[in-house]
């Protein structure tokens, strides 16, 4: 069986860690806490230890997927560091991101400028 939808759609409320255990990423945005509540869906603690989650992105070089990759990868490291940080008293709720469509940050939009004008390879 297959079950096709989006983080958006797939976000809250639905809990796939018992059946599913395998997830393929084709197209990503620049939200992170989104992209880590997904993830949640298929992967939660307290799972059998011979249970092997797999999570497949699909890329292509040279596109805008390596700069959608290299910023989430930025903000995972950034998030994790927080997280693992025991100064930290509280954090905002992922939630609370901005509630664009695309949820750039001027970071964001930096790189896929940079990644625009780049000579072609």
């Amino acid at each position: 069986m297959v079950l096709l939808s989006n983080p958006a759609t797939l976000g809250e409320g639905i809990s796939l860690h018992h059946d599913c255990h395998d997830a393929i990423y084709v197209d990503r945005d620049f939200a992170a806490g989104r992209f880590l509540q997904s993830l949640d869906r298929i992967h939660r603690l307290g799972l059998s230890p011979d249970v092997t989650t797999r999570v497949t992105v699909l890329a292509s070089r040279g596109t805008i997927d390596e700069v959608v990759a290299s910023r989430l990868a930025a903000k995972l490291n950034f998030m994790g560091g927080i997280l693992d940080d025991p100064a930290v008293q509280q954090l905002g709720d992922l939630n609370d991101e901005p509630a664009s469509g695309i949820e750039l940050n001027q970071a964001d939009l930096q790189a896929m400028v940079d990644h625009l004008r780049a000579p072609s390879t």
